[in-house]
């Protein structure tokens, strides 16, 4: 049996890297089962569920610096190799992802707002910052405004009304 190739897709986005990787950071905790971040190297590790064909799918994400911008690099193999249609599935939710944190960041970058040929983000504060990995949060802390984060990315249309109240319902369990 063939084992899965890796998928690679590479996206420039006209915002500075900490922006892109903040999004990214939030797109993924709400969409996959989030791995690990690592803010020095602004990369972020994740991972999808099961389908009907797959075992699901392993990514890695990172935000690079580009002229103008940022380069976000996503890598994508599959859990088992050999599975009906695995590539297809990566790439598709490969490009999910992007569809999401594009959205996402041009809904948040402010009109009117262009420094030297490209859009400044004011403040991603609507974006809940990277998942810190050196301590827990105290229970409790901060779910109103994830929460309030929820219902804005519901309302721009990148969160289903079901994922919302799912993430909401997940979210309150933790008060």
């Amino acid at each position: 049996m063939p084992f899965s190739q890796q998928q690679y897709q590479e996206r420039f986005i006209p915002l500075p890297v900490d922006a892109v990787y903040s999004a990214l950071c939030t797109i993924v905790g709400l969409r996959f089962k989030l791995k690990q971040t690592d803010d020095f190297t602004k990369s972020v590790t994740f991972s999808s569920g099961m389908s009907a064909f797959t075992w699901g799918e392993n990514f890695n994400a990172q935000v690079v610096s580009a002229q103008g911008g940022s380069n976000l690099r996503i890598n994508g193999v599959g859990k088992v190799g050999g599975q009906i249609q695995q590539q297809k599935r990566t790439n598709k939710l490969i490009e999910q992802l992007f569809t999401y944190l594009t959205d996402a960041l041009r809904n948040q970058a402010t009109p009117g707002q262009v420094t030297a040929g490209r859009p400044e983000v004011e403040s991603l504060g609507q974006i809940s910052e990277p998942p810190s990995r050196g301590r827990p949060a105290a229970k409790g802390a901060d779910i109103p405004e994830q929460i309030r984060n929820l219902a804005q990315l519901r309302d721009e249309g990148v969160l289903t009304v079901q994922e919302f109240e799912a993430k909401k319902g997940e979210l309150l369990s933790r008060m």
